[in-house]
């Protein structure tokens, strides 16, 4: 079977993890890529392109006849409002024998709901959040859109009267205390039993635009413990990707998404092989983190890739 992956854009190197994994489980996979944009950098990347339709106009039955006449067995959605797309329609596609890359419903939802997922985490150190700013005591504040990616239009270390402001220019505007500290991310990967399998600890050295540019193998045993027990707490399944602040004072989880990083190639690369395991665990074989640490650092860089055509 073959196996398809959404929203690709320009996600080379989530694309070549993947490639990985599917050489590994069965040579004879072939790599499908879909996307609403005909232009997007990624489709030269795989073996054959979906101009897909927008999240709002697409069934599932329009998924279904897709992948059945491309044989296609697996999907690996790479996008929030993918995740949230498949995982509502996962029970669907799982009897017409495609395998999703998400989690249940319910755990996808707190996760996409930075609101929800506050007041799920409250005892697993996540960050006071609320939609009132008047709720929280203290003098500098967070302001981001509450559903979806948390790095669009944030505001970072504002004052109450920049918060207010920044906040208007919001669709759902969400409210948190600004704390400083050193900024992590942790990937982790939770089988279908409910058994977080592994964990990476990795520093985010230079952030653009949410996304680590520079990030480095950075061990925390309190930290990798506290998100592992926060990921299964709330019924996450495959990849998850959890962001954190730890400072003197202790350990603060800002939020959760239910996919695979931009960064988080460095992980699959140290061993958290992610998309390996998917397939594994679709053909009931046994999964095994090994660590590997003889790369400890991404850096994530534009380059010049070559064609014959």
């Amino acid at each position: 079977m073959n196996l398809l992956v959404t929203s690709i854009n320009a996600k080379i190197p989530l694309l070549a993890c993947v490639r990985d994994a599917m050489q590994r489980f069965d040579m004879s996979m072939r790599l499908f890529g879909s996307d609403c944009d005909a232009s997007v950098l990624g489709r030269y990347f795989v073996d054959e392109f979906w101009q897909m339709p927008r999240l709002e106009k697409l069934t599932c039955k329009e998924v279904i006849t897709y992948c059945h006449t491309h044989k296609i067995g697996y999907i690996i959605p790479t996008r929030d409002h993918d995740v949230l797309f498949f995982a509502k329609h996962q029970e669907t596609l799982k009897e017409a024998n495609i395998a999703c890359f998400v989690g249940e419903l319910t755990a996808v939802r707190s996760c996409y709901d930075k609101l929800v997922f506050a007041q799920n985490g409250a005892s697993f150190h996540v960050i006071p959040t609320c939609t009132r700013i008047d709720e929280l005591s203290c003098r500098r504040f967070v302001v981001k859109e509450r559903f979806g990616s948390g790095s669009k239009n944030i505001l970072l270390n504002g004052s109450k009267a920049e918060a207010l402001t920044r906040a208007k220019t919001l669709k759902e505007p969400i409210f948190q205390p600004f704390i400083e500290g050193n900024e992590y991310s942790v990937d982790t990967y939770v089988d279908q039993n409910g058994v977080c399998v592994g964990s990476i600890v990795r520093a985010r050295e230079k952030v653009v635009g949410g996304e680590s540019k520079v990030t480095t193998y950075a061990p925390n045993e309190a930290l990798a413990k506290s998100v592992e027990a926060l990921v299964v707490k709330l019924g996450l399944k495959n990849h998850a990707i959890t962001q954190a602040l730890v400072n003197e004072q202790g350990i603060f989880i800002i939020e959760c998404n239910a996919r695979f990083g931009g960064a988080s190639s460095l992980s699959y690369k140290m061993g958290l092989e992610s998309f390996l395991w998917f397939l594994q665990e679709t053909a009931h074989q046994p999964l095994t983190f090994t660590l590997h640490t003889d790369v400890t650092r991404l850096v994530r860089v534009e380059q010049d890739v070559f064609f014959a055509h």
